[in-house]
């Protein structure tokens, strides 16, 4: 699944999103297993990975991660920071941030939720960012 996410950078976002199987069929929480977030720059040639989500950890068990899904229907919710939308080349008017979503369920199950953030540059907008 691909999923676009307008953000404005310094600030913070909300995305949704339904965890189905291969045939459709909404994943209840209980049946996940593990779930992994990677978030980089995508405008960067890099890639350079944004706020330390690097796929490395279970972000269902950690509660800093932002991230919760409900019991029965399959709905994922994040709740991201506002580091989590940085801008690195302040020349351009907005990055394009990809976030990779992996889950394991069942037995032998996985998938993906890709969601492309098109984070908007405040200073090309003329907005002040605090300090």
């Amino acid at each position: 699944m691909k999923v676009i996410l307008e953000c404005q950078e310094g600030a913070s976002a909300l995305y949704r999103g339904t965890l189905v199987d291969e045939t459709g069929i909404a994943i209840p929480a209980g049946q996940i297993t593990d779930m992994r977030l990677l978030l980089y720059n995508a405008s960067s040639s890099e890639g350079d990975v944004i706020n330390e989500r690097d796929g490395s950890t279970n972000v269902l068990t950690d509660p800093a991660s932002g991230v919760t899904m409900h019991a029965t229907n399959g709905l994922v919710t994040w709740q991201l920071s506002p580091e989590d939308n940085p801008i690195a080349d302040h020349s351009l008017p907005y990055e394009r941030h990809v976030a990779l979503l992996q889950f394991d369920f069942g037995t032998n199950g996985r998938g993906w939720h890709e969601i492309v953030m098109h984070v908007a540059n405040r200073r090309k907008l003329g907005q002040q960012i605090p300090a």
